[in-house]
């Protein structure tokens, strides 16, 4: 992740080295999930901000390590695009209320990045990615709902 790839085809010798890091992450994982303990405990609820850093006109604001150094919050995070940050809020218990206590903590980061922001002088907006639709479908009809989100 994070190298830019300029071409489609590939040789047999990066097909077999791409299968052998596919093997050992999937390696990693499965060492992961069987280690004692793993998923047990209280369920909690996560969630992740994308954020776009732009200027008052909507152009992209290539400064998100700058940004990221003035909120000096390590809930920020920088994402590939230099005009791209991430926000990791804290896993909140399931029980109770978790999606206040989500967006309670998502205002206060969206704070710290605005002010931050603006000291480069820009703004942040929200970013977002959603399943792709059919080219010939809208993706605001009920159908090209269905079709994002299964039958």
């Amino acid at each position: 992740m994070g190298r830019e790839i300029d071409r489609e085809r590939f040789s047999e010798e990066e097909y077999v080295l791409f299968a052998e890091r596919l093997e050992t992450s999937l390696d990693a994982l499965r060492e992961l999930l069987a280690r004692p303990g793993f998923g047990q405990g209280p369920l909690t609820l996560g969630a992740e901000l994308e954020l776009f850093l732009v200027t008052p006109d909507g152009r992209p604001l290539p400064r998100n390590h700058e940004v990221r150094d003035l909120v000096a919050d390590d809930r920020v995070v920088l994402e590939l695009g230099r005009f791209n940050l991430e926000a990791n809020l804290s896993p909140q218990p399931l029980a109770g209320r978790p999606f206040s206590a989500l967006a309670a903590e998502a205002r206060e980061v969206v704070r710290l990045v605005d002010r931050a922001a603006a000291e480069q002088g820009g703004e942040w907006c929200p970013s977002a990615s959603c399943p792709p639709c059919p080219p010939t479908t809208s993706a605001t009809t009920p159908s090209a709902t269905r079709h994002a989100t299964g039958p």
